[in-house]
């Protein structure tokens, strides 16, 4: 097994300031309906937790190779999932899963926090090593 990593910060005040700019559409182009509804549960902290997955979802498109936009890969193909023991995972879905397997993807992990006015994730992607022959390395 080789991995490969990918990691994020974002401002919290950046994704307020693009929510109060853009509204509902905001959020829509970047999170899921099932993240929104998470995010808008919690009152206080909303801004953090959509900053947080924000950043969780750039972390993921590095980690796979192409960030956001490239090789079909959109924000929502890539969904942070809260787990019943508080961690998070990830859920990934047409261009993203795409890549993900196209790399030999064999698992796919997020941890990610914030502080004060600052979000960060970090991702790590386990994959098989495998040369242009067909055969593991």
């Amino acid at each position: 097994m080789a991995v490969y990593s990918g990691i994020d910060t974002i401002r919290v005040s950046r994704i307020d300031a693009l929510y109060k700019r853009r509204g509902p559409d905001f959020l829509s182009r970047i999170y899921t309906s099932d993240e929104m509804r998470h995010c808008q549960s919690k009152a206080k902290g909303m801004m953090e937790s959509l900053a947080a997955r924000f950043a969780a979802k750039e972390a993921v498109s590095k980690a796979l190779g192409t960030g956001i936009w490239q090789k079909g890969v959109r924000f929502t193909d890539i969904e942070i999932v809260m787990e019943q023991d508080g961690r998070p995972s990830v859920s990934l879905s047409s261009g993203a899963y795409k890549v993900f397997k196209e790399i030999g993807g064999q698992s796919i992990s997020v941890s990610m926090t914030h502080d004060g006015d600052l979000a960060m994730a970090v991702c790590v992607i386990e994959y098989i090593a495998i040369n242009k022959g067909g055969e593991l390395l």
